[in-house]
């Protein structure tokens, strides 16, 4: 078990977002969260990465509870995420975005920053290199120099995602990664998460309502509906749940 929520529940004035989840995520798992719209998951995504506090219940991530850490030593201690609405740095290059994601773990003093001596030139030029291998392993350097505006959404949603694995993430938070993508690009995601948790020995915790994306990538899966809990288990037992069938999945057909 990396990740672990108990009894969590969040209100906003006298609306319950989440009422008494609780659920585990093992290492190198991937887990989704699926439900309709409103159905408290992103809420959830805000809770573990420190952006809200629970109004009850916790969230222990390696055995270490985390729910009232601030969201930079949260991802300090190996969590990082990516959003649903892609946030990138617009003015910079798609190499610098990357850069980004290394920055607590290059170590040199404020003076040494400032004044371009020391440690700094060689400490940047070492991570400028991560950052470019792995643009590659996603297969986008070639877009290194590039304004990332100019390019693509399918190909902006890989440089967020390299941005987050730049923070050397053991659990990694997918908030709709393949919103807005084609069935093309959609598989072509899912291949390269599948990859990353392979290479990386990652968790991956995932939101996501395209049901074919979720069912290919999908170890276990977390159905909510306004805020509570109604299904965790396999996909394929989900889909003959009454009532999860009855909040959200119709007849999806998972042999397909």
């Amino acid at each position: 078990m990396i990740l672990e929520l108990k009894q969590i529940s969040k209100s906003f004035g006298g609306v319950k977002a989440i009422n008494d989840t609780s659920f585990k995520v093992n290492e190198k798992e991937i887990f989704t969260l699926i439900g309709p719209n409103g159905a408290g998951k992103t809420t959830l995504f805000n809770i573990i990465s420190g952006n809200y506090k629970p109004t009850s219940g916790a969230v222990f991530f390696k055995q270490q509870r985390i729910d009232r850490l601030k969201p930079y030593k949260i991802v300090r201690l190996g969590i990082a995420r990516t959003f649903q609405n892609i946030r990138l740095f617009s003015s910079m290059n798609v190499l610098e975005n990357v850069f980004i994601g290394f920055g607590h773990q290059m170590k040199y003093s404020v003076l040494e920053a400032f004044l371009h001596l020391g440690r700094f030139s060689k400490i940047e030029s070492e991570f400028k290199d991560r950052a470019y291998e792995l643009l590659k392993e996603l297969g986008i350097n070639q877009f290194a120099k590039e304004k990332v505006i100019n390019l693509s959404y399918g190909q902006q949603r890989k440089i967020e995602l390299a941005r987050a694995m730049a923070t050397k993430p053991q659990l990694l938070l997918l908030d709709e990664p393949a919103a807005g993508m084609n069935a093309s690009e959609s598989d072509e995601l899912a291949e390269l998460i599948l990859e990353l948790r392979q290479n990386y020995q990652i968790a991956v915790l995932l939101i996501e309502h395209d049901m074919k994306f979720v069912h290919k990538l999908s170890d276990r899966v977390l159905v909510l509906d306004y805020g509570k809990t109604i299904f965790e288990g396999k996909l394929q037992d989900a889909v003959n749940h009454k009532e999860v069938i009855a909040a959200y999945l119709g007849d999806f057909d998972v042999s397909g």
